[in-house]
């Protein structure tokens, strides 16, 4: 289960983000994401995880494993946020896109991470709305570097009426989201590839079954057409 707008929202309001600065960046797998930030109030871990059926985004209380090979996207962080100031944390709206402004000396970057399970992903901007980098580039939705990114909308308004889920037993609702998704986590998006590899081959087996029966339909036609010829 993704967080939904209400859950995001929460999530916030208890980080406190503006002011923190970005010390360190890792990213343990291509969708998997931890900032590591220091402000007055001490030091935390922010997770983002991109995974299909668990979207989302909160403070971890665990150790993330590094990744033995540096990857593309957390380079290009260190090089542009290390040691930069979140200015501004925001969802906008109740689109479950959450955007954060970072100022490193004279330059500001807008970071948008997009928490749809069917198209998550993480882009930064400069201020002119041009995309630097993307964590999944994606050529066919505009989304690599030199693109332009304007924030879509998910929904015109919220389809259903969300919920917080209960966090009774936990100082925070942070901590309660680390626990479950510590434990649920992987299931959650195990079964939503399961699901997403049998559409995907559903759809190609409907193709190949359509091929296969104008092909039947060519060969009762040539049949035909040699009938004609011997009636001829």
């Amino acid at each position: 289960m993704s967080l939904n707008w209400k859950e995001i929202n929460v999530v916030l309001d208890e980080l406190q983000l503006p002011g923190a600065q970005i010390q360190k960046v890792n990213q343990s797998a291509y969708d998997i994401l931890a900032l590591h930030l220091y402000s007055l109030a001490g030091s935390k871990t922010l997770l983002i995880a991109l995974s299909p059926g668990a979207c989302r985004i909160h403070q971890t209380f665990r150790a993330v494993p590094k990744n033995e090979k540096p990857l593309r996207f957390a380079e290009f962080l260190k090089s542009r946020l290390l040691n930069g100031r979140i200015e501004e944390a925001v969802q906008l709206g109740s689109d479950r896109i959450v955007k954060l402004i970072v100022r490193r000396a004279d330059e500001r970057l807008y970071m948008y991470i997009r928490l749809w399970s069917n198209a998550a992903n993480i882009i930064v901007t400069n201020e002119q709305g041009t995309i630097l980098d993307a964590m999944r580039r994606s050529p066919r939705r505009g989304e690599v570097s030199g693109g332009s990114y304007i924030p879509e909308s998910s929904q015109q308004a919220p389809k259903k009426e969300y919920s917080v889920r209960p966090y009774d037993g936990y100082k925070s609702f942070n901590e309660m989201l680390d626990a479950w998704y510590a434990e649920h986590g992987g299931t959650l998006s195990l079964e939503t590839l399961r699901e997403q590899v049998q559409k995907a081959y559903k759809g190609r087996i409907n193709r190949l079954g359509a091929s296969l029966d104008q092909i039947r339909q060519k060969i009762i036609e040539f049949e035909e057409a040699d009938k004609l010829k011997e009636y001829a």
